[in-house]
């Protein structure tokens, strides 16, 4: 490839993909709509008539000199319909019962399932549409879907998708970001189209007009096909781990995974593999098309060949119950086989992009689903960077030991392009990385084609021999994952990642990519200015770490966990049990040490006495910074609600804060008698002093 010829494939690159623009403007539209900016109607219909009527005018007069103002209509229009597709979604998913907050009468509604149940401790969740609303004695029409929460019994175990009940229970909300920089679990329901969660106590459902089993619909069978093949697998001779892996591998049920399992698969950086994705979808296509491998290459071979791959992709989205992720991926490769049936040379790029836009058309906040993220940057990855990063690396010749070379080298490529793809989103998600992921992929993903076709052995004969051969594959796969994650610095955890390093990285990567593709000098350049700006900012945020200070108290259930920042050092006050277990509280502190990069984090018991200088804690009092806190709980109460008449104080005590735990009943009266009067008073949750 000459200069010119590298120069201009950008340019043709953007010219054969069209869509990459349109799924890019309704992206920027969703976020603004998501961010909160705010849009009057009217101010919308004049941009887009605006936008359209600037295109239209220069269609007509062929205004070949003002091209800039085409294109900036057309990205205002596309802006446009990613904002108004992200707010009639917002509105459709608002529930006609809003939720309040304490005490409030039981709601009747008819409802419908729409997921197989999923168990917890003590209820089955489903997520379900309300059809309708008893009011006032009337029953009136309903819309939205909320979280639903059954009492566990055998009638709720055998719901399946599309029943149809009547049930009187409570709404409520669901809990947000208690804690800072804490997942906001009411944020990431309501972008599932969930605006609120109703529980129902034992014997307050039952089926609505004896409508219980009559659904027909395709999704029904395909959660019912689902469950059913869930059943023979835990049927066989598989252990309860075996069984929970081999559920996840084939048919994306996680619910018999156990923490352990998930926590070992993602040390070792193969966690894709036991979520049912593109990887999984991609290797039944294979697998079908090596079926047929007595067709050519002719194109009515090319046709029968996809069909039938088509066919096997459906059946196998049917078997999962038809996730959202397995549905991404089908329609993802059913595109691509669509278009390598039609045309000689189909362009991938462009097809992903059209089943990108058509996923965000039917729903929008999916453009927030981490699945949906990382599976179409890793095909992006791949689609982008496979090929060059072979070329990096020329293997020719013949002979065995070539061919195998060219394989393998292939294939490292492929795992690289993709891992550099998701790597952005992986540190923003879950601020760790594995370290040792390229050997385990290495071992484990091309092993995942017989680990699938073993599974759908078993589920299809029966036969002890196969259930025995997927036993000693599980093993091996358990035994490398957990060799993996031994090796030292398996897993980088606390890295920091926030938004900003986010672009920086995406900007670092197309950089690359165009590095890749024309081998000029300005992509390096601006490469290294990239890195320039990339280390600038750390340092401004290694700045600002090392000159904070204050006193965060975290929302952390029955657990006290009090935490003194100066610098990147802390002093975590806290109840004897936590101290013992510090990582019950793990869940709320991670985010916010990662954000705040504290590196050191000093236990201390709320009964004990400490003083190191910096930090002092004494009589259930801290002292930090200047600032004297007072924590009252069950074994230090001066204040019950139960006592009578004042507290015998000759004098009122001076505090910065008082701290009520959880779950200790203070008389406030008293408590006011018995500190000054201009005490902040605080009960126990996330607040920054």
């Amino acid at each position: 490839m000459n200069n010119a010829t590298r120069t201009d494939a950008v340019g043709r690159f953007m010219r054969r993909t069209p869509m990459l623009r349109v799924v890019l403007g309704m992206a920027v539209g969703i976020v603004l709509e998501e961010s909160g900016v705010a849009m009057p109607i009217w101010l919308a219909g004049a941009l887009a008539v605006m936008a359209v009527g600037m295109m239209v005018w220069h269609v007509v007069r062929k205004q070949r000199g003002h091209r800039v103002w085409f294109v900036a209509s057309l990205w205002v229009v596309f802006i446009l319909t990613g904002w108004a597709a992200a707010t009639g979604w917002q509105h459709n998913s608002q529930c006609v019962v809003a939720p309040t907050e304490g005490k409030q009468e039981a709601v009747v509604m008819t409802v419908k399932v729409k997921d197989t149940p999923r168990g917890t401790v003590r209820y089955y969740k489903m997520p379900a549409e309300v059809e309708a609303v008893e009011q006032e004695g009337e029953w009136r029409e309903g819309r939205g879907r909320l979280m639903l929460y059954l009492h566990k019994d055998s009638m709720a175990a055998a719901l399946n998708y599309d029943d149809r009940i009547v049930v009187r229970g409570r709404l409520g909300d669901f809990s947000g970001e208690e804690n800072p920089y804490q997942f906001n679990y009411r944020q990431y329901m309501r972008r599932k189209g969930l605006a609120c969660q109703c529980f129902v106590e034992r014997g307050c459902w039952a089926a609505a007009n004896g409508d219980m089993g009559a659904g027909t619909s395709i999704v029904r069978w395909s959660k019912i096909w689902q469950r059913r093949l869930v059943e023979r697998l835990q049927q066989t001779a598989l252990t309860p781990r075996q069984q929970g892996v081999a559920e996840a591998l084939l048919l994306g049920w996680r619910d018999d995974l156990d923490d352990a399992t998930q926590q070992q698969f993602r040390d070792a950086g193969v966690m894709h593999l036991l979520c049912v994705s593109g990887l999984h979808v991609g290797i039944v296509a294979w697998l079908a098309g090596c079926c047929m491998f007595f067709l050519g290459r002719r194109r009515w071979h090319r046709v029968v060949r996809g069909l039938f791959q088509i066919v096997v992709i459906a059946a196998f989205v049917l078997m999962t119950g038809m996730a959202p992720s397995t549905v991404r991926a089908g329609v993802m490769l059913t595109l691509l086989l669509l278009s390598d049936m039609i045309e000689q040379r189909p362009n991938s790029f462009n097809n992903l992009c059209t089943s990108a836009l058509l996923l965000l058309g039917g729903n929008p906040m999916v453009l927030y689903d981490m699945g949906f993220q990382l599976s179409y940057a890793a095909v992006a990855g791949i689609l982008l960077w496979s090929r060059p990063l072979k070329g990096l690396l020329p293997l020719t010749g013949e002979g065995v030991w070539r061919w195998m070379g060219r394989k393998v080298w292939g294939y490292v490529c492929l795992t690289m392009a993709a891992q550099l793809a998701t790597l952005p989103l992986v540190l923003y998600h879950f601020h760790q990385f594995p370290t040792w992921f390229m050997f385990a992929n290495l071992m484990l993903v091309p092993f995942a084609g017989v680990l699938l076709a073993t599974v759908m052995a078993v589920l299809v004969t029966g036969w002890g021999w196969v259930t025995a051969l997927l036993q000693a594959e599980l093993d091996c796969v358990d035994m490398i994952t957990r060799w993996v994650g031994t090796l030292p610095g398996a897993v980088i955890e606390n890295i920091y990642c926030d938004g900003c390093i986010v672009l920086l990285t995406v900007l670092l990567l197309v950089m690359v990519t165009v590095l890749l593709i024309q081998r000029r000098l300005w992509p390096l350049l601006a490469m290294v200015c990239v890195g320039v700006l990339m280390a600038i900012y750390m340092m401004v945020v290694d700045w600002r770490a090392e000159r904070q200070e204050g006193v965060v108290v975290y929302s952390a259930g029955k657990h006290l966990a009090v935490e003194c920042i100066s610098g990147r050092q802390s002093w975590l006050v806290c109840d004897s049990e936590t101290a013992d277990n510090a990582a019950a509280v793990d869940y709320e502190r991670k985010g916010f040490v990662t954000r705040r990069r504290i590196k050191h984090t000093e236990v201390v018991v709320i009964d004990s006495l400490y003083n190191d200088g910096s930090c002092a804690v004494v009589n259930h009092c801290i002292v930090f910074d200047n600032k004297k806190i007072w924590v009252i709980d069950k074994e230090h109460n001066p204040f019950p609600h139960y006592g009578k008449g004042k507290t015998g104080m000759k004098d009122s005590i001076c505090f910065d804060a008082v701290i009520v735990a959880s779950g200790t009943k203070v008389d406030l009266e008293r408590l006011k008698q018995g500190v000054c009067a201009d005490t902040v008073l605080y009960r126990y949750g996330f607040t920054m002093i």
